[in-house]
């Protein structure tokens, strides 16, 4: 079996727990993310809107605006390419290619050197902070080709820790990632 269909049998394996066990847990890690120094020192985070089965960090998002701080949100091409565009507000996000909520794609684009923080959604991570994306490549894409230095933190539920995560050499490794029992920091 290689890595490709390894990792679509562990994604396929992932069972999303029911509702009310995702939204304790949700306010969990958004607890947590906001005690990060790194989120609250952060000017310009890039971060995601959550779908579902990923932990709800609205609430986060909506403080880093409230702040006037500045937010960058994914908008996802049909080539899986991404761009990080600035949001003033979530609820001025629309569907993009492929449904997902997104900014509007005329929204002003990010240098990628401005960001200070990036949180990553992920379907699963191990303890060496391999992460498991929903299988388009598309942050592992955008990393390689914008090394950025910002530290790069996975936003995850108790069900998404894995024992293991098959890594292609093209992943791109976290520095931590926020659980709802607190923050993993992995050396990178």
């Amino acid at each position: 079996m290689d890595t490709r269909q390894m990792k679509k049998a562990l994604r396929a394996a992932i069972r999303i727990p029911d509702e009310a066990i995702l939204a304790a847990e949700s306010r969990d890690v958004c607890r947590h993310l906001l005690s990060l120094e790194e989120v609250r020192a952060a000017r310009t985070v890039a971060a995601f809107l959550p779908m579902r089965g990923e932990a709800e960090i609205r609430p986060v998002l909506e403080r880093i605006l409230e702040e006037g701080r500045d937010l960058l949100l994914p908008r996802t091409e049909r080539d899986f390419s991404i761009r990080f565009l600035r949001v003033r507000s979530l609820a001025d996000c629309v569907p993009d290619a492929f449904g997902i909520l997104s900014p509007a794609p005329d929204n002003e684009e990010a240098d990628p050197a401005v960001i200070d923080l990036m949180l990553l959604p992920l379907c699963a991570v191990d303890g060496a902070g391999r992460r498991l994306g929903k299988g388009g490549g598309c942050y592992d894409r955008w990393l390689a080709a914008h090394p950025v230095r910002c530290p790069r933190i996975g936003v995850a539920l108790r069900f998404q820790r894995a024992a293991a995560v098959p890594a292609d050499p093209w992943d791109q490794p976290l520095d931590g990632c926020v659980f709802p029992d607190g923050l993993v920091r992995y050396p990178r």
